[in-house]
């Protein structure tokens, strides 16, 4: 399971720089502002999401470690 986590946010990484590389290469000139808006909103949840993601699994996989070590 930890290694399809692995692959996704992999994927999550790679789609954020494709993005970026996009709206670098043609900058629009018409509301700049709208669309920086909603750039910074999208990275900022998918940075959330990661982040608790990451320390939901991470709680999970001690949770686990000390259950088998109790027990």
């Amino acid at each position: 399971m930890s290694s399809g986590g692995r692959r996704s946010r992999q994927v999550l990484l790679s789609t954020d720089r494709s993005c970026g590389l996009v709206l670098s290469d043609s900058p629009p000139v018409t509301t700049p502002d709208i669309i920086t808006i909603i750039v910074v909103v999208v990275v900022v949840v998918v940075v959330v999401v990661v982040v608790v993601v990451v320390v939901v699994v991470v709680v999970v996989v001690v949770v686990v470690v000390v259950v088998v070590v109790v027990d």
